[in-house]
């Protein structure tokens, strides 16, 4: 899923998940931009778009422009019949894009 100018709370639906799934990875990556890009995300799922029920990833940091950065992995498991965004919280430097991708 890819957000371009990012801008702090940004909040952004990925996708939602018919059935159960685990998360094995969690990786994000910045395009373009200068004076060091740095964003920082949650990933949150919920049984509504409306209703965060748990905080997957939180406070994962992303500076990197070619490899892209894994995140730490709160809570693996996302539900069936949940809905899955991305919450920015922190947007530093020029960051023209910003892409994250979960891994099942």
């Amino acid at each position: 899923m890819t957000i371009v100018a990012p801008v702090v709370n940004d909040n952004v639906t990925m996708f939602y998940a018919t059935d159960a799934v685990t998360i094995t990875e969690c990786r994000a990556v910045l395009y373009g931009g200068a004076s060091t890009p740095t964003v920082t995300y949650s990933i949150i799922t919920g049984s509504s778009r409306g209703t965060e029920t748990t905080t997957n990833i939180s406070g994962a940091v992303v500076t990197n422009i070619t490899t892209g950065t894994a995140a730490s992995i709160g809570t693996a498991a996302i539900a069936a019949g949940s809905f899955v965004w991305v919450k920015l919280t922190a947007v530093g430097g020029t960051v023209p894009e910003f892409h994250v991708s979960l891994h099942f």
